[in-house]
């Protein structure tokens, strides 16, 4: 995700509107598997706050579509992409999955923590575009 962001800043600064477009439907893909990962978890700990950390991600996911769909008409704005993923990850991980975290450490090991080698179990490949 971070890398995501860092290459939305690098297509703000160039004004690069087919960069952006990347980013964002790389960010589609990324958050696609990754959220359903963490709603898996979510319901495998019966996480007390899974209704509303899943409408976070539902509404992130109708953003950057409705993102996409600007981008088909050339009005993406680029720099507004950048500032977008930064304010929604910084905010995402200070709030919910700052608790999710918590609650994840109270519970214990689940089966479907990333293993050692840092990979998902659910997790399929995903490739950032570009």
């Amino acid at each position: 995700m971070v890398s995501l962001l860092n290459r939305a800043h690098t297509a703000s600064v160039a004004g690069d509107q087919a960069e952006a477009l990347d980013v964002l439907l790389a960010l589609e893909r990324y958050t696609e598997i990754h959220f359903a990962h963490e709603e898996a978890l979510m319901d495998e700990i019966a996480y007390e706050f899974t209704a509303i950390h899943c409408s976070e991600h539902r509404q992130l996911f109708f953003d950057v579509k409705n993102m996409i769909d600007d981008s088909s008409f050339g009005t993406t704005d680029v720099a507004a992409v950048s500032q977008f993923m930064q304010r929604w990850l910084l905010r995402h991980i200070a709030g919910p999955d700052l608790l999710l975290g918590e609650a994840l450490a109270r519970v214990g090991p689940t089966s479907l923590l990333p293993t050692s080698a840092g990979s998902y179990p659910l997790s399929g490949s995903v490739q950032e575009g570009g």
